[in-house]
């Protein structure tokens, strides 16, 4: 029932960190997830969460708590207008420049997983 929760939710995010942070981000969050859906797994440092509601500045600050904790937030599922304004997997960070560069190199044509690199190009 858990998982089914999570999903029917209108967002569901993965949040992956190290395992000694994820208690600590479940103490300070909770807040950011009244109302959600949790599945945490203390094993492998995930942390699921369905959320009903969710507005673009939630979204950025849920990302940098996980940063703040070494970790990395990622939106599997939300509605494709909020898709088209935040990228899935947050706010920018300075490795993807390297990343669509390596991309670029290895697939010039744009060929393999078009559009699911992150950060907007």
């Amino acid at each position: 029932p858990v998982f089914s929760r999570i999903f029917d939710s209108n967002y569901s995010v993965r949040v992956d960190m190290p395992v000694g942070s994820v208690a600590a981000f479940i103490a300070d969050s909770r807040e950011r997830l009244r109302g959600a859906t949790l599945l945490t797994d203390f094993a492998c440092g995930r942390v699921s969460v369905g959320i009903p509601r969710l507005t673009g500045e939630a979204w950025t600050d849920f990302c940098g708590h996980a940063g703040k904790l070494q970790g990395r937030a990622v939106l599997e599922k939300a509605p494709v207008e909020f898709k088209k304004n935040y990228d899935v997997f947050g706010p920018v960070r300075p490795e993807w420049e390297l990343m669509h560069r390596l991309k670029e190199t290895l697939d010039p044509h744009g060929v393999f997983s078009p559009g699911r690199m992150p950060g907007r190009k």
